[in-house]
């Protein structure tokens, strides 16, 4: 994993054009990527609503605080094999 912080990203934004061959420009591209393929607003909104309404249900305080401390999603320039 290649640590990856906003100056990189804020970087890779103006100077992308320059450096194609760069692995920080790949994946700044490839997050880009995701982010597009994800950025229906309305359609996010419904799924942490959704989130928000089933751990309200099915969890009790301490469950829901350790709920919010999950490990985010990360982006690499290697592609996770699925199990399905």
């Amino acid at each position: 994993m290649i640590p990856y912080g906003e100056s990189s990203y804020l970087k890779s934004l103006f100077y992308g054009i320059f450096r194609k061959d760069d692995s920080e420009e790949q994946l700044a591209q490839k997050g880009r990527n995701q982010i597009v393929q994800d950025i229906d607003i309305l359609k996010i909104i419904e799924k942490l609503q959704e989130i928000d309404k089933l751990k309200m249900l099915l969890l009790n305080g301490y469950q829901r605080e350790a709920f919010e401390h999950i490990e985010r999603p990360v982006i690499t320039l290697k592609e996770k094999k699925s199990l399905t």
